[in-house]
């Protein structure tokens, strides 16, 4: 069985940034084949297609260590 090329309208799965979860969203516009552009289904944003990728997650304790260690004087040098 072969896929069928994308078109307008179709709906592909992408993270949104607005829903912050990865949703169903519309393909707005297309380069080739190729998606560009998708409208959320749920909130109705449009942003770039993602490709389903989510972003980066930062390290909650790694964040407050440095917030901390910026905050912190730090010591003198000895002479």
């Amino acid at each position: 069985m072969t896929d069928r090329p994308r078109r307008l309208g179709d709906v592909v799965d992408d993270y949104c940034s607005r829903c912050k979860l990865l949703m169903n969203h519309g393909v707005m516009a297309l380069a080739g084949e190729t998606i560009v552009k998708v409208r959320c289904n749920t909130c109705m944003s449009e942003h770039p297609y993602r490709q389903g990728r989510t972003p980066k997650k930062k390290d909650p304790i790694k964040q407050a260590y440095d917030e901390l260690m910026a905050k912190t004087p730090k010591p003198p040098k000895p002479e």
